[in-house]
């Protein structure tokens, strides 16, 4: 659940300028900030992605030192059919890491000024940039058609419409939704 832990003042040294920033943070080390600067709104949305790229090297590394030693070891006793076991365990495992990696490069930037709202989603070799006028803009946290499946939360306006924080739990996804509509409907 998104929950707001206090709004600090931030100087930005690049301007005279004052940001305020809130902090959300939710479930799984999520988090989304939020900052404010003169009259634009802008959250960031990220997934949750606890390994760094040397981390997850490091990780892979000492898994194939452990497998592979392992299997050896079964190998040199005369049960050399593990081997190829483990070789393509490794491999799954080195296509799920490259696979985790590669989903935690995910950004979403919400902005919202006086005139516009708008989407930029960065993803690992694309970007895609979407703009609405604020006045026509609602925020809609959709129900999903069956029990159990994830809500969807769009932002819709003259009728078109992009999903935002489709990695976010549930939770989190209400309370983007109460605050982006907070935002939104100020005027």
């Amino acid at each position: 659940m998104l929950s707001q832990s206090g709004i600090p003042q931030l100087h930005d040294p690049r301007s005279s300028s004052t940001i305020r920033a809130l902090r959300l943070e939710g479930r799984g080390g999520l988090t989304v900030l939020a900052k404010r600067e003169q009259s634009v709104h802008s959250f960031e949305l990220r997934p949750n992605c606890s390994l760094t790229p040397r981390t997850a090297t490091l990780f892979f590394l000492s898994m194939l030192v452990i497998s592979l030693g392992i299997a050896g070891s079964f190998a040199a006793a005369g049960y050399w059919p593990i081997l190829p076991f483990a070789g393509l365990e490794m491999l799954a495992l080195g296509l799920a890491l490259r696979w985790s990696m590669r989903r935690g490069r995910l950004r979403e930037v919400i902005s919202v000024d006086e005139r516009h709202v708008r989407v930029r989603k960065t993803g690992v070799n694309r970007q895609r940039d979407y703009e609405f006028s604020r006045p026509w803009t609602r925020v809609e946290l959709m129900q999903p058609p069956t029990p159990h499946w994830p809500t969807r939360l769009l932002l819709r306006s003259m009728g078109r419409s992009v999903e935002v924080g489709a990695f976010l739990t549930d939770d989190e996804r209400d309370g983007l939704k109460q605050r982006l509509a907070e935002v939104i409907d100020r005027r």
